[in-house]
C-alpha cells in the first residue's frame, strides 16, 4: 500500500459511519414510522487489494431502476477514487456453475448467484442492508432496492486507493444496519411534505427543485406537489410545526443544521425537527442530493389497493453520500470545525475552517507534506500565506492557505494547469497601456490592458469588443521586438461578459497565427457561475474551443494567493470568484466572479479589478485589508451607476492614479457617483485616464 495513513483513516471512516447508521436514535418523525434498531458492525482487518480490471459488478437481469443505478453508482465512485476500469453487466449466465464459483464479483441486490439468496434470505423480517465479503465476491444486499443505495455508499467508503486501478478493502468486509426510520412523503395519493428551496438558488439548482417536484407529481399521478421558495409573506409561511422538504441553504434554522452534518465532498438528506433537510456543502453537491432523492422516491413508491400510491423513504440519521468528482485522498483536519465548503469549478473543493489560528496552517503544511505533498511555492499578502502542492503518484494538487483568520484547504485535479510564470529577472524597458476601444453609442463600456516585458513579451488583461481585436494585433506587431512574431506569456480574461472577451474571441479567428500565445489566465466554473446560469461562453465551444486555435497555448486556472512571476514583474491573483463565495457573501451577478489581480513592477502597483461589485469589494476588503493599497487602480464595472463596487475599497486602496475602463461619455455621466467622484477628488481628475481617443502609455521601469 501506498498510503497507510491514508488506510488506517479510511477503515475509522468506515467504522464511524457504520456505527452513525447503526446506532442512530430511533424517533417520532412526522409521517414516520420507526423501525427496528440495530448495531451496524464493522470488521476492519488487514486489506486486500481488488484489482478492478478483474472484478465485474454484476446486478439482477431484470433489476430495478433502483438497483441498476446503484451498481452503476459503485462503479462511477470505484472508477473516480481508484482509476482504472470496472465491467459491469446483468446476472443472465448459460453456465449453471458460475452460481456457486468463487468468483471475483460485486454482486448487487437479488442476483441468480447462490452468496445474493443466502444474503437476501438473511434480511428477511428486517429491514436494512448489508455488505459482506464471501470469498472472492463482494455480496450487497438490502430488504429492498431503495436500500441498495446506503450500502453502495457505505462499501465506496471503506474503499482505499492503492494506484493503478487497484482498491484496498478489509479482508474480513463486513458491513450492515438495520436503522432507519421511514417518512410518508405521500400517502394515498396525497404528498405530505411540500417543497421549500432557496429564493437566491442558481438555474441549475432551480431545474433540479422542479425535477423534484415532476418526479412526485409523475409518481402520484397529479400536479399537486407544493413548491415554492423560503421568501416569506407578510403573514408569514414559516411554520416549525409543518413537514417539509428543505433544499439546500434555504433561510430556515432547520436548512443550517442538517447542511452542518455533511462534510464538503457529501450530499444527502436527514431529518431536523419536521423537516427533511436535502442537500450538501455546495451548489454542486446540492444538486446531486436532490437527483439522490428523486431516485430513491421511486423505490419508495408501494400502490395500495386502491390504486393510490404512497412514499414510503427509509431514512437513517443522515444518509450520505459522496461526490467523487472532488479530491479527498488528503491528511485530515483535526481539532476544527468546517464552516463551509465553495465549488472552484474544474471538479474543485475549497474547505474552509473559520477563526482558525496560524499554528494550523503550520500544523496542515506539515502534514500535507508528510503525507507525500510537495510545495510548489508560498506566497504572503499582508497577514495572509498561500502554499500550492503536487504530489508525484497523485492526481491532486492542493492549496493551503491562511487568510482572514481562516484556513483554506483547496483540492483540485492535479491535470488542471497550473501556470506560476518563469523567471521575474529580464533587464529592459517596462510598459503598460490602457488601450482605446472602439465604443458606440450603446457600448460604452468595455476593458483592455497591455503590459509590454522587460524581454518584449505581453500580458494581456481582456481586450474589449470584436472591434478591437485588429486593433489590438496592429498595437502588438509594432511593440513586439524587431523581426520578431509577438510573444503573449498570458493573456487574463477576467470574466465571461461579452465586453471583455470578444476581443479574444475574434483574434482567435483571425489572428492566432499572428502571435505566441503560451496560457489564457481564467478562474471560471464549468456551470455554477451564478444566477445568470450556465456560463455557455466558456464551455459550450466558447472561450477553451477559442484556446486551442492558438498552436501550444494552455488554459490555466487562477487562484487567489497566485504570484505569476515574469520578466521584470509579478502578477499576485487577488481575488477570482469562489473570494465571494468563501466570505459567506452573496451575489447576484457574473461581475463578481472577476478575476482582481495586482501588478507589481519595482515601487509601482496597479490593481486591476475588473468588474467586481460590492459584493467583491467587501471579499476583497475582509481578505487583505489595508494590504490592498495601490499606486495605480482600475475603477471597477467601468464606474457603473447601477452595480458599483464599494467605496471603502477606495478608501482602503488609496490610489495615486487611476484608469478609467469606459468612453468619454461614460465618465462623464458616471463620474459624480460618490465612488467615483472620491477616487477622482483622492487622485485628481487630470490623473484618470479614460480609454478613449487614444491608448495611455505608462511606463513602469
Amino acid at each position: 500500500m501506498k498510503h497507510t495513513a491514508k488506510i488506517f483513516r479510511a477503515a475509522a471512516a468506515l467504522l464511524a459511519i457504520c456505527l452513525l447508521l447503526g446506532l442512530a436514535a430511533c424517533r417520532d418523525v412526522p409521517g414516520g414510522e420507526v423501525t427496528d434498531s440495530g448495531d451496524a458492525v464493522s470488521t476492519c482487518e488487514p486489506l486486500f487489494e481488488l484489482k478492478l480490471s478483474e472484478y465485474r459488478i454484476i446486478y439482477p437481469e431484470k433489476a430495478s431502476a433502483a438497483c441498476k443505478s446503484a451498481a452503476v453508482e459503485l462503479k462511477r465512485q470505484l472508477e473516480a477514487v481508484c482509476g482504472g476500469s470496472i465491467g459491469i453487466e446483468d446476472d443472465w449466465t448459460n453456465d449453471p456453475s458460475v452460481l456457486d464459483s468463487d468468483l471475483p464479483e460485486i454482486l448487487i441486490g437479488t442476483t441468480n448467484r447462490t452468496a445474493s439468496a443466502a444474503a437476501s434470505a438473511a434480511l428477511e423480517g428486517r429491514t436494512g442492508w448489508t455488505v459482506r465479503a464471501e470469498g472472492k465476491r463482494i455480496v450487497v444486499s438490502a430488504s429492498g432496492d431503495a436500500l441498495l443505495s446506503y450500502a453502495v455508499s457505505a462499501l465506496a467508503a471503506a474503499v482505499t486507493p492503492a494506484g493503478d486501478g487497484v482498491a484496498g478493502l478489509p479482508q474480513e468486509l463486513s458491513l450492515e444496519c438495520d436503522s432507519f426510520i421511514t417518512l410518508t412523503i405521500a400517502s394515498g395519493g396525497v404528498s405530505e411534505y411540500p417543497i421549500v428551496y432557496s429564493r437566491h438558488a442558481n438555474a441549475d439548482l432551480k431545474a433540479a427543485f422542479e425535477a423534484l417536484k415532476t418526479t412526485i407529481d409523475g409518481l402520484l399521478g397529479s400536479d399537486k406537489q407544493g413548491f415554492r421558495s423560503d421568501a416569506l409573506s407578510k403573514a408569514g409561511s414559516y411554520d416549525s410545526t409543518t413537514t417539509e422538504i428543505l433544499i439546500g441553504d434555504t433561510d430556515y434554522s432547520e436548512s443550517a443544521e442538517g447542511i452542518s452534518r455533511f462534510g464538503g465532498a457529501e450530499y444527502g438528506f436527514t431529518v431536523v425537527g419536521k423537516k427533511l433537510i436535502v442537500g450538501g456543502r455546495t451548489p454542486v453537491t446540492t444538486v446531486l442530493a436532490v437527483g439522490k432523492l428523486c431516485e430513491m422516491l421511486k423505490a419508495s413508491a408501494v400502490k395500495g389497493e386502491d390504486g393510490k400510491v404512497s412514499l414510503l423513504l427509509p431514512c437513517p440519521d443522515v444518509a450520505r453520500f459522496e461526490n467523487a468528482d472532488y479530491r479527498t485522498d488528503i491528511p485530515a483536519v483535526s481539532g476544527l470545525t468546517l464552516s463551509r465548503a465553495v465549488d472552484t469549478g474544474d471538479n474543485g473543493l475549497m474547505l474552509c475552517y473559520d477563526d482558525a489560528k496560524r499554528d494550523a496552517y503550520t500544523a496542515y503544511c506539515a502534514a500535507a507534506e508528510e503525507y507525500g505533498f510537495v510545495r510548489l511555492c508560498e506566497n504572503t499578502i499582508g497577514d495572509n500565506t498561500y502554499s500550492t502542492y503536487e504530489k508525484n503518484d497523485s492526481d491532486t494538487r492542493l492549496y493551503v492557505a491562511y487568510a482572514a483568520d481562516s484556513l483554506r484547504i483547496t483540492t483540485e485535479p492535479a491535470d488542471v494547469e497550473l501556470y506560476l510564470g518563469e523567471s521575474g529577472e529580464a533587464t529592459g524597458s517596462i510598459t503598460f497601456t490602457q488601450m482605446a476601444l472602439s465604443y458606440t453609442a450603446e457600448h460604452t463600456n468595455g476593458m483592455g490592458y497591455v503590459l509590454r516585458l522587460a524581454d518584449g513579451s505581453f500580458v494581456i488583461w481582456d481586450g474589449g469588443f470584436t472591434a478591437d481585436a485588429a486593433k489590438l494585433n496592429s498595437y502588438l506587431q509594432s511593440k513586439a521586438p524587431a523581426g520578431e512574431k509577438p510573444h503573449v506569456r498570458l493573456w487574463i480574461l477576467t470574466h465571461m461578459h461579452g465586453d471583455h472577451i470578444q476581443c479574444f474571441q475574434e483574434f482567435s479567428e483571425k489572428y492566432a497565427s499572428e502571435i505566441t500565445l503560451d496560457y489564457v489566465g481564467i478562474s471560471m466554473p464549468d456551470k455554477y457561475c451564478d444566477p445568470e446560469g450556465e456560463c455557455t461562453v466558456y464551455t459550450n465551444g466558447g472561450i477553451k474551443s477559442c484556446v486551442s486555435s492558438f498552436a501550444g497555448a494552455k488554459l490555466a486556472k487562477l487562484h487567489e494567493g497566485d504570484v505569476i512571476k515574469l520578466a521584470g514583474a509579478k502578477i499576485e491573483v487577488l481575488g477570482t470568484y469562489s473570494l465571494v463565495s468563501r466570505h459567506g457573501l452573496l451575489s447576484e451577478a457574473r461581475n463578481d466572479t472577476s478575476v482582481v489581480t495586482r501588478l507589481r513592477c519595482g515601487d509601482k502597483t496597479i490593481l486591476l479589478l475588473g468588474d467586481a461589485q460590492i459584493p467583491a469589494g467587501e471579499a476583497l476588503i475582509s481578505e487583505y485589508g489595508t494590504a490592498l493599497e495601490s499606486t495605480y487602480v482600475q475603477i471597477a464595472h467601468h464606474g457603473s451607476i447601477k452595480w458599483p463596487t464599494t467605496k471603502a475599497l477606495y478608501e482602503i486602496v488609496k490610489p495615486q492614479y487611476a484608469f478609467f475602463p469606459g468612453s468619454t461619455s461614460r465618465y462623464k455621466g458616471n463620474k459624480t457617483t460618490p465612488e467615483n467622484k472620491y477616487v477622482i477628488d483622492l487622485v485628481g481628475a487630470r490623473n484618470v485616464y479614460v480609454a478613449d481617443g487614444k491608448n495611455f502609455e505608462l511606463t513602469l521601469g
